[in-house]
């Protein structure tokens, strides 16, 4: 017969925080925390994606209600 082993569950050393941050420190933001926005040509490949669904849909349907 086995007998009951411990199992120790401890968080990994890169994980523990190496100093308890204050209340002040992890609530405080500065401006370089704020987001700068989405860059035109994400925007831009964002808007010729959607184009180029509904062309797609358009071509497809135009095929589908021409049988």
């Amino acid at each position: 017969m086995m007998g009951k082993m411990k199992i120790e569950i401890r968080k990994p050393q890169h994980m523990m925080p190496k100093e308890p941050m204050s209340r002040d420190q992890s609530v405080a933001v500065t401006a370089g925390d704020k987001p700068q926005g989405v860059p035109f040509f994400f925007n831009f490949l964002l808007l010729v994606s959607y184009v180029l669904c509904g062309v797609a849909i358009w071509f497809a349907m135009r095929i589908f209600l021409e049988r």
